[in-house]
């Protein structure tokens, strides 16, 4: 069952290649048996054409706020430019297959909107628990959306960035940091961004000791 609701905010992040979109919620009969936990989201629908996307607010904001990343001639995007503030959007349905939990040893991996999932957590009313680490990479140093929430709501964390076409960053690839300084076998590793990456993330964990049911990913795919 699909449900409109309406656009409150569509804007680009200053200089970069993501679109914030914020939405308003639906009924609370639509969500009564949902949980709008972080790592969930929704899948966006406009016309015939639909895709997923994390939820990048808190579970418990008014709104569902959601980043996009532009890709050129993609199809959602091209749909989504046709929009403005006031107009509807379709929510399809309501998904969790990436649950991140409050934690107490738990580190961050993500890549541009992969962000979004993070950002709900670290937001989230009651999850008291900041992570060890966040490992966040991008091409460029603006498209490192949201530095601002990751600064203040993981102000105790070790916050590292990565851009694989810039030199004043940590380094170009997040599989650059993984070392033996961040296993152990309490810690929880939740990865989020495109196929390579967290297949190159996943894999080196492994290497390095950590066991399968420590990591939790979550794709996002290229595809628009």
């Amino acid at each position: 069952m699909s449900i409109k609701v309406k656009i409150i905010s569509k804007k680009l992040l200053k200089n970069s290649t993501t679109i914030e979109l914020v939405t308003t919620k639906p009924s609370e009969d639509f969500l009564q048996h949902e949980d709008i936990l972080p790592g969930a989201g929704a899948i966006l629908k406009i016309g015939d054409v639909s895709r997923p996307y994390s939820f990048a607010s808190s579970p418990n904001s008014s709104a569902f706020n959601f980043l996009i990343r532009i890709v050129e001639d993609g199809e959602f995007n091209v749909c989504l430019s046709n929009l403005r503030e006031g107009d509807d959007i379709e929510i399809e349905e309501l998904f969790r297959y990436f649950n991140i939990e409050n934690h107490p040893e738990a580190y961050y991996f993500a890549t541009g909107t992969g962000i979004a999932p993070f950002l709900s957590a670290l937001t989230a009313r009651g999850y008291h628990n900041q992570p060890k680490a966040i490992f966040y990479g991008a091409k460029t140093n603006t498209d490192l959306v949201k530095k601002e929430i990751l600064q203040t709501y993981a102000a105790n964390s070790q916050i590292k960035y990565f851009t694989s076409k810039e030199p004043d960053s940590d380094g170009r690839y997040i599989t650059e940091a993984i070392d033996e300084n961040i296993i152990s076998p309490t810690a929880k590793y939740y990865v989020c961004g495109l196929t390579d990456m967290t297949t190159d993330v996943s894999n080196k964990l492994i290497d390095l000791g950590v066991e399968h049911d420590q990591i939790a990913v979550e794709l996002f795919y290229s595809k628009m």
